[in-house]
């Protein structure tokens, strides 16, 4: 019986903490991290095209200066393979949390108030990538947390 009793306790306390964030809390984060990630494309651009220049390449060589649809092509996904990377790196290695969300405290939990997995992140990142995927939040929550059984949460 004492295990019983120990367990309803530790779901209630989980439903505590599982408090989760309004819809303009997610806007911040949401700003926040297009903020940083438009930062990080723009130094490792920078810092490439540095790079080029320095082994002797030009400016108008520069695959980030063309408009080739080649060029365009690469460009996309180098930016599509950082907005990747950004969120599935620091939901997973900062356990449910962004620059937005270590700004704004809140963070990413399973809805069962478990820890992040692979698997729920992987789904998380994947289906942000989805057309129209942003305005989803608008009508019955964002699809990136239904489809992966997470919630952004307050920390407590």
């Amino acid at each position: 019986m004492e295990t019983t009793n120990a367990n309803l306790l530790q779901d209630v306390e989980q439903e505590i903490s599982l408090q989760p964030a309004s819809l303009g809390m997610r806007l911040v984060n949401y700003i926040i991290d297009v903020i940083f990630f438009y930062l990080i494309v723009f130094v490792g651009a920078f810092s490439l095209l540095g790079i080029s220049v320095a082994q002797g390449g030009s400016l108008e060589d520069n695959v980030f200066t063309q408009e080739t649809t080649s060029a365009l092509g690469m460009q996309y996904l180098i930016s599509f393979s950082t907005y990747f990377l950004y969120y599935f790196l620091f939901e997973y290695f900062g356990k449910g949390r962004t620059i937005g969300k270590l700004i704004t405290r809140t963070q990413v939990k399973r809805t069962d108030g478990g820890s992040l997995t692979v698997k729920d992140v992987l789904i998380r990142t994947i289906v942000r990538f989805v057309p129209f995927e942003a305005f989803s939040g608008f009508f019955g929550g964002f699809w990136h947390d239904r489809w992966s059984s997470t919630v952004v949460a307050k920390k407590i």
